[in-house]
């Protein structure tokens, strides 16, 4: 079969993306191992519709596959109508659809939606089976939508094909850097975390052969030494993430590699991060989201202050950059004990600290207890389709922390924020002279364009 694989033009606040989408490019391998015929539009590089359409005509394609984040879905939903009114057959994929599941077929004109882990079901699908019969799939039975049963979860990752990231115009992006997922699933219950709908409550682990098996490709065959390792714990099996660095280092591969998306601190000790130090690892970031344990607790994150504290402070030691991420005003949480979380924050050695308004996504445990516990100041389908352009508003409130405190809050973090953020990426003189010119309200959004087009530059010379 002939498929043509859609990244809509949904970004942050970036002109373009850092990298290519990993989980197309993983669907784009197995069909490829298949042999089918596979082609790859990541429209966040500036292609509009019409530029599509011609694309999807000029390749011939029988299938459409469009992912979809809850992020700004409408205009993904925009798309794929258009796609149908030009005559080509589509299928939904990607978190959204994991979620909202029939929903999604309600509220769009794709022919089906694919929800889960996508690799078999998008197989079977391009082999010519009957949708009725293929695990994963919702689909159109005339006026009626049927879901079929999910399927199972793939056990042997190493059997899983490299990301075809060879499909995509890598030369456009803004890093010269892979992203890399060593593990899929996740253990833990955290009630504002989505990511079970799609990878489950499990934890399922490549082996560290195979991970260290893809680095060494990637940096032979296109001379990539930059990844960026996009698991959701990537430490939980330390055993395993030691082995990982000891064969980076054992084959004496010179690159090196980022934990952005947020490594448990309780899952870490010294000798791991020395390790990751030898093997080329230069940053990580911790998830912390509050130095308040009942608040931890309420939302089912099972660590505690101290665990932030100790990983923090070892990551210091043996010389690698850290972050950390903070939530504002998750349950339990009131103004009182969001200053507690800042001076937490501020009595830490980190290079960059990140403090956010919690977005509840339909379907998580906070977006229920929002619904009966909370006020929303911001309908979910309009802040769903403002992320980055509401970041800074609350779209929630409670009796205990309402929205004028949540404001004061996020602008007392805000000013840290990017005082942290301007001197890891410009220095200590420049940083502080940009952060001191950003302070002034009057001039903030000047500041910030010219500080998005200097850090631009600098990843164009670093590439």
């Amino acid at each position: 079969m002939k498929v043509f694989f859609v990244i809509p033009n949904i970004k942050g606040i970036l002109a373009k993306p850092t990298s290519p989408h990993i989980g197309t490019a993983y669907l784009a391998a197995v069909l490829l191992k298949d042999n089918h015929e596979v082609s790859v539009l990541d429209m966040r590089l500036g292609y509009d519709e019409e530029y599509l359409i011609n694309k999807i005509r000029e390749r011939g394609a029988e299938l459409v596959c469009v992912t979809c984040v809850s992020m700004n879905y409408k205009s993904t939903y925009q798309l794929i109508d258009k796609l149908k009114e030009n005559g080509f057959r589509v299928a939904i994929g990607g978190p959204h659809s994991s979620t909202l599941r029939e929903k999604v077929l309600k509220e769009c004109k794709a022919d089906f939606a694919v929800k889960g882990e996508a690799e078999n079901t998008l197989v079977e699908i391009c082999s010519g089976k009957d949708l009725k019969s293929i695990k994963g799939v919702i689909w159109r039975d005339g006026e009626n939508i049927t879901e079929n049963p999910d399927s199972e979860f793939i056990k042997d990752l190493d059997n899983i094909p490299f990301p075809a990231f060879q499909l995509f115009e890598l030369d456009k992006y803004i890093d010269k850097k892979f992203p890399i997922v060593t593990s899929r699933g996740c253990p833990y219950g955290c009630t504002y975390c989505s990511i079970k709908f799609t990878m489950g409550r499990g934890f399922r682990k490549r082996s560290p052969e195979n991970v260290v098996d893809e680095l060494e490709h990637w940096n032979k065959t296109l001379g990539y030494d930059y990844f960026g390792f996009n698991d959701d714990c990537f430490s939980l099996d330390i055993e395993r993430a030691k082995k990982i660095c000891d064969l980076i280092i054992e084959r004496n591969l010179k690159i090196r590699w980022e934990i952005r998306n947020g490594i448990r601190v309780d899952k870490v000790d010294e000798e791991l991060f020395r390790k990751m130090k030898q093997a080329g690892c230069f940053y990580v970031s911790f998830g912390v989201e509050s130095a308040n344990q009942d608040v931890i607790d309420t939302m089912k994150k099972n660590i505690t202050p101290e665990h932030a504290k100790n990983a923090v402070l070892l990551a210091d030691k043996v010389g690698i950059k850290k972050g950390a991420f903070f939530i504002i005003g998750l349950p339990g949480e009131n103004f009182e004990k969001f200053k507690i979380s800042l001076e937490f924050a501020l009595s830490l050695p980190l290079n960059e600290v990140r403090f956010y308004n919690p977005i509840p996504f339909p379907g998580t445990e906070l977006f229920e207890w929002v619904e009966k516990n909370g006020r929303f100041i911001i309908k979910p389908d309009v802040y769903l389709n403002s992320i980055g352009s509401l970041d800074e508003e609350p779209v929630f409130e409670t009796d205990d922390f309402p929205l004028e405190e949540r404001r004061k809050a996020y602008r007392m973090a805000e000013s840290y924020v990017m005082k942290y953020l301007m001197k890891t990426e410009f220095g200590n003189m420049l940083g502080t002279l940009g952060w001191m010119s950003w302070r002034p309200r009057l001039t903030r959004k000047f500041v910030l364009a010219a500080g998005k087009k200097i850090w631009s530059l600098k990843r164009r010379l670093a590439r």
